[in-house]
């Protein structure tokens, strides 16, 4: 069995379950990508994190990217999985609260890096960023849900806290930078 198709050489590919060919830069398609980057990098700062509460939610976070690749794959057809909503919206302001009661308040900007699983955190962090500008574009041109692009606005406050938590855990202390 081979793992390529060679049917999507030209600039067209199709989206995701509906079948529409579209060019490879339609904005749906960088927005899936950024989507899907993001759970890569999530991937790999799980492997790097010791905290196992932090490795429980990245793994939650890897699932809710499919949910967000499947989401802009299904604008304005089939429902592939259940779209964004304000609930998960909700969801995510929750645990963005609760996990940093834990956590010292900060009044500055903190060099991202610590502990090797932290670091990753941060990249993770810098790649939900674009992909919050991706969704923001495709949700311009009515593909992508407000919901959608509000869990991404938030997840980047999220991955920020996870990262603080994991060094934390491992005993790293966060360095500010002070202007």
């Amino acid at each position: 069995m081979k793992d390529y198709s060679r049917r999507h050489d030209v600039k067209k590919t199709s989206v995701l379950g509906s079948g529409v060919q579209v060019d490879k830069t339609d904005s749906r398609i960088s927005a899936i990508g950024d989507i899907d980057e993001l759970n890569s990098c999530l991937g790999l700062a799980l492997s790097l994190c010791k905290s196992a509460k932090v490795r429980e939610e990245l793994h939650k976070l890897q699932a809710q990217m499919f949910r967000a690749g499947t989401d802009i794959a299904s604008a304005g057809g089939k429902e592939l999985a259940k779209r964004f909503g304000e609930n998960d919206v909700n969801e995510i302001e929750g645990k963005i609260v609760e996990e940093s009661k834990g956590l010292e308040r900060i009044s500055h900007f903190i060099y991202p890096g610590g502990s090797p699983g932290s670091a990753a955190i941060q990249v993770c962090r810098g790649v939900a960023r674009r992909a919050e500008r991706s969704i923001l574009k495709t949700n311009r041109e009515g593909s992508a849900s407000a919901e959608l692009h509000a869990y991404f606005n938030r997840l980047s406050d999220y991955l920020f806290v996870l990262a603080r938590i994991e060094n934390k855990f491992c005993g790293e202390k966060e360095e500010q930078w002070k202007p």
